[in-house]
C-alpha cells in the first residue's frame, strides 16, 4: 500500500518542471519544522507563506542547497561500491528503464533510508529521476559523475 501512495505521489509530481520542484523540496522541508507530522507524508499540502519563509528566491536557493547535498549521497549509494549499499544499489539500477513512478518510489525508499523525510523524498526522487536517471540511462553513473563535476 505504501509503495503504491509512493508510486501515484511520485507520479504526479514528475509532472512539475524543475524549478517548481525545487522550491517544493524546500516548502516541505520548512514544513516539517513546523508540523513534523508532514515529514511522514508522501504527498502533504504544504503551501508557501511568503512573509515568514522570505522571498522566492531564498526558497530555491534552499531547495538547490537540500537537493545538492542529497544528490552527491544518492549517487554514493547508486555508483559507489560499498557493500552496504549493494541491495539498494541492485534495486535501483534493476529499476532503470522501468515505469517513472516505480523508479522514483526505489530511489524515494533509498532516501528515506538515509534519513529524508518522506515528504522531501518524494519530491528529491522526483527530481533525480528528471535530472540523472532519465537522461542518463543505462550509463548513469557516468553521466551523474560528469554533471557533479560540472557543479
Amino acid at each position: 500500500m505504501a509503495n503504491e501512495e509512493l508510486e501515484r505521489s511520485i507520479a504526479s509530481l514528475i509532472e512539475y518542471d524543475e524549478e517548481s520542484l525545487i522550491k517544493q523540496v524546500a516548502m516541505r522541508a520548512e514544513a516539517t519544522k513546523v508540523d513534523p507530522a508532514i515529514a511522514g507524508s508522501y504527498d502533504p499540502t504544504v503551501t508557501y507563506d511568503f512573509e515568514h519563509a522570505g522571498i522566492a528566491d531564498d526558497l530555491r536557493d534552499l531547495g538547490g542547497r537540500i537537493l545538492r547535498r542529497w544528490e552527491r549521497e544518492l549517487y554514493g549509494v547508486v555508483c559507489g561500491t560499498s557493500q552496504e549499499d549493494a541491495e539498494d544499489r541492485a534495486n535501483i539500477l534493476s529499476k532503470i528503464g522501468a515505469d517513472d513512478a516505480v523508479l522514483g518510489a526505489a530511489v524515494a525508499s533509498v532516501l528515506i533510508g538515509l534519513g529524508v523525510s518522506a515528504a522531501v523524498a518524494a519530491v528529491l526522487a522526483a527530481l533525480l529521476l528528471k535530472r540523472i536517471l532519465k537522461p542518463g540511462g543505462q550509463e548513469v553513473c557516468t553521466y551523474w559523475s560528469e554533471r557533479l563535476k560540472a557543479e
